[in-house]
Protein backbone atom coordinates (compact mmCIF):
# COMPACT_ATOMS: atom_id res chain seq x y z
CA UNK A 1 0.00 0.00 0.00
CA UNK A 2 1.40 3.38 -0.99
CA UNK A 3 1.61 5.90 1.84
CA UNK A 4 0.78 9.56 1.36
CA UNK A 5 3.90 11.50 2.47
CA UNK A 6 1.79 14.46 3.55
CA UNK A 7 -0.32 12.21 5.79
CA UNK A 8 2.79 10.73 7.41
CA UNK A 9 4.17 14.22 8.01
CA UNK A 10 0.88 15.36 9.53
CA UNK A 11 0.87 12.34 11.85
CA UNK A 12 4.44 13.12 12.94
CA UNK A 13 3.47 16.71 13.75
CA UNK A 14 0.45 15.53 15.73
CA UNK A 15 2.54 13.10 17.79
CA UNK A 16 5.37 15.54 18.40
CA UNK A 17 3.28 18.62 19.15
CA UNK A 18 2.92 17.89 22.94
CA UNK A 19 6.70 17.64 23.28
CA UNK A 20 7.17 20.78 21.20
CA UNK A 21 4.59 22.62 23.27
CA UNK A 22 6.34 21.46 26.46
CA UNK A 23 9.69 22.73 25.18
CA UNK A 24 8.15 26.06 24.17
CA UNK A 25 6.45 26.51 27.56
CA UNK A 26 9.70 25.66 29.34
CA UNK A 27 11.59 28.18 27.20
CA UNK A 28 9.01 30.83 28.03
CA UNK A 29 9.13 30.07 31.77
CA UNK A 30 12.94 30.15 31.77
CA UNK A 31 13.39 33.22 29.59
CA UNK A 32 16.37 35.22 30.77
CA UNK A 33 17.76 32.40 32.95
CA UNK A 34 21.29 31.35 32.08
CA UNK A 35 22.59 27.92 33.02
CA UNK A 36 26.04 27.44 34.49
CA UNK A 37 27.91 25.35 31.93
CA UNK A 38 30.85 23.06 32.59
CA UNK A 39 32.22 19.73 31.42
CA UNK A 40 33.87 18.19 34.46
CA UNK A 41 31.22 15.42 34.25
CA UNK A 42 29.04 14.06 31.47
CA UNK A 43 25.84 14.87 33.36
CA UNK A 44 24.57 17.66 35.60
CA UNK A 45 26.58 17.95 38.83
CA UNK A 46 26.37 19.86 42.08
CA UNK A 47 28.61 22.92 41.94
CA UNK A 48 28.04 26.02 44.09
CA UNK A 49 28.44 29.33 42.25
CA UNK A 50 29.40 32.74 43.58
CA UNK A 51 25.93 34.09 42.69
CA UNK A 52 24.39 31.81 45.35
CA UNK A 53 23.32 33.60 48.53
CA UNK A 54 22.48 32.30 52.01
CA UNK A 55 18.70 32.32 51.46
CA UNK A 56 18.90 30.29 48.24
CA UNK A 57 21.42 27.91 49.81
CA UNK A 58 19.08 27.34 52.76
CA UNK A 59 16.18 26.64 50.38
CA UNK A 60 18.33 24.17 48.41
CA UNK A 61 19.18 22.29 51.60
CA UNK A 62 15.58 22.26 52.79
CA UNK A 63 14.15 21.04 49.49
CA UNK A 64 16.88 18.43 49.05
CA UNK A 65 16.28 17.13 52.58
CA UNK A 66 12.56 17.05 51.87
CA UNK A 67 12.70 15.38 48.45
CA UNK A 68 15.22 12.69 49.35
CA UNK A 69 14.12 11.96 52.91
CA UNK A 70 14.53 8.29 53.85
CA UNK A 71 10.83 7.40 53.72
CA UNK A 72 9.13 4.09 54.51
CA UNK A 73 8.51 2.88 50.94
CA UNK A 74 6.33 0.16 52.48
CA UNK A 75 3.49 -0.43 54.89
CA UNK A 76 4.08 -0.20 58.63
CA UNK A 77 4.75 -3.88 59.35
CA UNK A 78 8.16 -5.17 60.28
CA UNK A 79 9.53 -8.19 58.39
CA UNK A 80 7.90 -10.74 60.70
CA UNK A 81 8.69 -14.24 59.43
CA UNK A 82 11.14 -12.92 56.83
CA UNK A 83 14.71 -11.99 57.72
CA UNK A 84 15.86 -9.72 54.88
CA UNK A 85 14.21 -7.47 52.30
CA UNK A 86 16.10 -5.89 49.39
CA UNK A 87 14.75 -3.66 46.65
CA UNK A 88 15.22 -0.87 44.17
CA UNK A 89 13.36 2.43 44.53
CA UNK A 90 13.14 4.98 41.72
CA UNK A 91 12.24 8.39 43.09
CA UNK A 92 11.44 11.64 41.33
CA UNK A 93 11.08 15.06 42.93
CA UNK A 94 9.50 18.17 41.49
CA UNK A 95 11.74 21.23 41.69
CA UNK A 96 11.85 24.75 40.28
CA UNK A 97 14.96 24.29 38.17
CA UNK A 98 15.07 27.99 37.26
CA UNK A 99 15.14 29.20 40.87
CA UNK A 100 18.38 30.49 42.38
CA UNK A 101 18.30 27.57 44.83
CA UNK A 102 18.56 24.99 42.03
CA UNK A 103 20.20 26.95 39.21
CA UNK A 104 23.10 28.37 41.24
CA UNK A 105 23.89 24.99 42.84
CA UNK A 106 24.39 22.96 39.64
CA UNK A 107 26.56 22.98 36.55
CA UNK A 108 25.32 21.50 33.26
CA UNK A 109 27.03 19.98 30.20
CA UNK A 110 25.34 22.35 27.75
CA UNK A 111 23.55 25.69 27.52
CA UNK A 112 20.12 24.06 27.15
CA UNK A 113 20.75 20.99 29.36
CA UNK A 114 18.23 21.80 32.11
CA UNK A 115 18.17 19.74 35.29
CA UNK A 116 14.48 18.80 35.00
CA UNK A 117 12.78 16.44 37.47
CA UNK A 118 15.56 14.76 39.46
CA UNK A 119 15.03 11.00 39.07
CA UNK A 120 17.15 8.87 41.38
CA UNK A 121 17.57 5.07 41.68
CA UNK A 122 17.98 4.05 45.32
CA UNK A 123 18.98 0.70 46.82
CA UNK A 124 16.96 0.10 49.96
CA UNK A 125 16.92 -2.84 52.38
CA UNK A 126 15.80 -4.10 55.75
CA UNK A 127 17.10 -6.72 58.19
CA UNK A 128 15.03 -8.23 60.99
CA UNK A 129 16.48 -7.57 64.44
CA UNK A 130 13.53 -8.80 66.49
CA UNK A 131 9.92 -9.67 65.74
CA UNK A 132 9.00 -6.02 66.31
CA UNK A 133 12.12 -4.18 65.09
CA UNK A 134 13.92 -3.87 61.74
CA UNK A 135 17.20 -2.24 60.80
CA UNK A 136 16.89 -0.29 57.52
CA UNK A 137 19.42 1.13 55.08
CA UNK A 138 19.46 3.04 51.79
CA UNK A 139 22.15 4.14 49.33
CA UNK A 140 22.41 5.83 45.94
CA UNK A 141 25.33 7.05 43.88
CA UNK A 142 23.22 10.07 42.96
CA UNK A 143 24.33 11.92 39.83
CA UNK A 144 27.91 12.61 38.76
CA UNK A 145 29.69 13.90 41.88
CA UNK A 146 27.32 13.19 44.78
CA UNK A 147 25.91 10.26 46.75
CA UNK A 148 23.40 9.70 49.52
CA UNK A 149 23.20 7.07 52.25
CA UNK A 150 21.19 6.43 55.38
CA UNK A 151 20.25 4.01 58.14
CA UNK A 152 17.15 3.71 60.28
CA UNK A 153 15.13 1.68 62.76
CA UNK A 154 11.50 0.60 62.46
CA UNK A 155 9.54 -0.27 65.61
CA UNK A 156 6.10 -1.87 65.82
CA UNK A 157 3.74 0.17 68.04
CA UNK A 158 0.43 -1.62 67.40
CA UNK A 159 -0.57 -4.66 65.36
CA UNK A 160 -3.66 -5.14 63.22
CA UNK A 161 -6.19 -7.48 64.84
CA UNK A 162 -9.71 -7.82 66.16
CA UNK A 163 -9.34 -4.81 68.45
CA UNK A 164 -6.95 -2.78 66.31
CA UNK A 165 -7.92 -1.96 62.69
CA UNK A 166 -4.43 -0.92 61.58
CA UNK A 167 -0.73 -1.58 62.06
CA UNK A 168 1.25 1.36 63.40
CA UNK A 169 5.02 1.74 63.41
CA UNK A 170 7.59 4.41 64.19
CA UNK A 171 10.78 4.99 62.19
CA UNK A 172 13.92 6.98 63.09
CA UNK A 173 16.48 7.70 60.37
CA UNK A 174 19.89 9.30 59.84
CA UNK A 175 21.09 10.37 56.38
CA UNK A 176 24.10 12.00 54.75
CA UNK A 177 24.32 13.59 51.30
CA UNK A 178 27.81 14.46 50.09
CA UNK A 179 28.98 16.23 46.94
CA UNK A 180 32.73 15.83 46.46
CA UNK A 181 34.69 18.97 47.50
CA UNK A 182 31.46 20.97 47.44
CA UNK A 183 28.73 20.32 49.98
CA UNK A 184 27.48 18.02 52.74
CA UNK A 185 23.99 17.71 54.23
CA UNK A 186 23.27 15.61 57.30
CA UNK A 187 19.70 14.90 58.41
CA UNK A 188 17.74 13.06 61.07
CA UNK A 189 14.12 12.08 60.64
CA UNK A 190 11.16 10.57 62.42
CA UNK A 191 8.10 9.07 60.72
CA UNK A 192 4.90 7.42 61.95
CA UNK A 193 3.35 4.93 59.49
CA UNK A 194 -0.18 3.51 59.71
CA UNK A 195 -1.71 0.99 57.32
CA UNK A 196 -4.15 -1.87 56.97
CA UNK A 197 -3.30 -5.12 55.17
CA UNK A 198 -5.88 -6.84 52.99
CA UNK A 199 -5.39 -10.46 51.81
CA UNK A 200 -6.16 -10.90 48.11
CA UNK A 201 -7.51 -14.41 48.10
CA UNK A 202 -4.55 -15.87 50.03
CA UNK A 203 -2.40 -14.65 52.95
CA UNK A 204 0.65 -14.72 50.64
CA UNK A 205 -0.84 -12.08 48.32
CA UNK A 206 -1.68 -8.82 50.08
CA UNK A 207 -2.26 -5.12 49.50
CA UNK A 208 -1.48 -2.54 52.20
CA UNK A 209 -2.56 1.06 51.70
CA UNK A 210 -0.77 3.29 54.21
CA UNK A 211 -0.43 6.86 55.41
CA UNK A 212 2.58 8.43 57.10
CA UNK A 213 3.53 11.70 58.75
CA UNK A 214 7.17 12.63 59.17
CA UNK A 215 9.62 15.36 60.06
CA UNK A 216 13.17 15.81 58.75
CA UNK A 217 15.73 18.16 60.31
CA UNK A 218 19.13 18.80 58.81
CA UNK A 219 22.29 20.87 58.70
CA UNK A 220 24.02 21.66 55.42
CA UNK A 221 27.46 23.16 54.92
CA UNK A 222 29.59 24.01 51.90
CA UNK A 223 33.25 23.23 51.24
CA UNK A 224 33.46 24.98 47.87
CA UNK A 225 36.24 27.53 47.29
CA UNK A 226 33.94 29.71 45.14
CA UNK A 227 31.50 30.61 47.93
CA UNK A 228 31.40 31.65 51.58
CA UNK A 229 27.97 30.68 52.90
CA UNK A 230 26.53 30.24 56.37
CA UNK A 231 25.56 26.75 57.45
CA UNK A 232 21.92 26.02 56.69
CA UNK A 233 19.73 24.55 59.46
CA UNK A 234 16.48 23.23 57.97
CA UNK A 235 13.28 21.53 59.12
CA UNK A 236 10.75 19.96 56.75
CA UNK A 237 7.44 18.25 57.69
CA UNK A 238 6.01 15.65 55.32
CA UNK A 239 2.74 13.80 54.61
CA UNK A 240 2.89 10.53 52.66
CA UNK A 241 0.46 8.06 51.09
CA UNK A 242 1.38 4.75 49.52
CA UNK A 243 0.36 1.27 48.46
CA UNK A 244 2.47 -1.76 49.40
CA UNK A 245 1.93 -5.01 47.44
CA UNK A 246 3.18 -8.51 48.31
CA UNK A 247 3.06 -11.50 45.97
CA UNK A 248 4.77 -14.30 47.85
CA UNK A 249 8.39 -13.15 48.25
CA UNK A 250 8.01 -10.32 45.71
CA UNK A 251 7.44 -6.81 47.04
CA UNK A 252 6.38 -3.72 45.12
CA UNK A 253 4.69 -0.42 45.68
CA UNK A 254 4.08 3.22 44.89
CA UNK A 255 4.42 6.21 47.19
CA UNK A 256 3.90 9.96 47.04
CA UNK A 257 4.70 12.73 49.52
CA UNK A 258 3.74 16.35 49.97
CA UNK A 259 6.39 18.51 51.59
CA UNK A 260 8.58 21.44 50.54
CA UNK A 261 8.73 19.63 47.19
CA UNK A 262 6.50 16.94 45.71
CA UNK A 263 8.01 13.47 45.74
CA UNK A 264 6.83 10.24 44.13
CA UNK A 265 8.43 6.83 43.76
CA UNK A 266 7.98 3.21 42.71
CA UNK A 267 9.70 0.21 44.27
CA UNK A 268 10.33 -3.45 43.47
CA UNK A 269 12.14 -6.02 45.58
CA UNK A 270 11.99 -9.33 47.44
CA UNK A 271 11.80 -10.55 51.04
CA UNK A 272 13.25 -13.86 52.23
Amino acid sequence: MRRDPSAVFALFLALSSPALAHDESRDAAHAGIELHVGYAYDSCYIDLHDSLDDAAFRRFNREFASGYAFTSQSGPRTLGDDHVQLGLVVRSIGIDEASDAWNDTWTHPGEDHWLGPVDLPILQGRVRLTEQMDLEAMFSMGMANWYIGGVGLRHTLTQQGERMPVDLSLRETVQVVHAIDTWTLGTVGVEAVAGRTFPLGTPKITATPYLAAGLTAGLGGESDDDVDLARAAVVSPRATAGLDLALGPVRGGVEGSVSDVMQWSVSLGAAF
